[in-house]
């Protein structure tokens, strides 16, 4: 038969929560590593025009935000679980949340749209929830399993969605657009 450690990811793959879930969650902490390691530097660069330094102090704090919110991620989603919204819910918000807020950086000025920055990346921490919720569901035998399905999904979609960006970025790039 197959080993344990088989036998437990194919319980997890087999679990609908995993694959209602978790590719969106994935998607979601994805494009925010994106944004945060590949965009948000040089967006800040070129639209604002603002220096260095100024562009450091933009950068500290959007994160610094995103750290705040991922460590009261916790607190408020118990909070709104007594009122009734479920993690799923809060999981699924937060990823169209952030995605609407991302949407929206196109069309807004640009000093509003920095403000939008920080709001795509702190509802993207909601998608770190997943790990919580999946390892409640199938207990702590398969939690480190499910964490690592899960990692393994995540950064195989951001090499994957990155890789295709940078085919897209030339394809542009090459036939004369910017």
């Amino acid at each position: 038969g197959k080993a344990p450690g088989l036998r437990g990811l194919w319980a997890i793959a087999c679990q609908p929560a995993f694959y209602h879930l978790v590719p969106g969650m994935c998607f979601g902490m994805g494009a925010g590593m994106a944004i945060q390691s590949l965009w948000m530097g040089p967006w800040i660069e070129d639209i604002l025009q603002v220096s260095q330094a100024t562009k450091s102090w933009f950068l500290l704090a959007i994160n610094g935000f995103f750290v705040l919110t991922a460590l009261a991620l916790g607190w408020i989603t118990a909070r709104l679980a007594r009122l009734g919204l479920r993690t799923e819910a809060v999981m699924i918000g937060g990823l169209v949340l952030g995605g609407v807020s991302l949407l929206l950086l196109t069309v807004l000025p640009p000093w509003i749209a920095l403000g939008m920055f920080a709001l795509t990346i702190t509802m993207q921490n909601a998608c770190f929830l997943i790990y919580a919720y999946m390892t409640h569901r199938l207990g702590p035998e398969l939690a480190g399993r499910s964490n690592a399905l899960i990692n393994t999904l995540l950064f195989a979609g951001v090499w994957a969605i990155l890789s295709l960006l940078g085919v897209v970025i030339d394809a542009v790039t090459a036939s004369g657009g910017s």
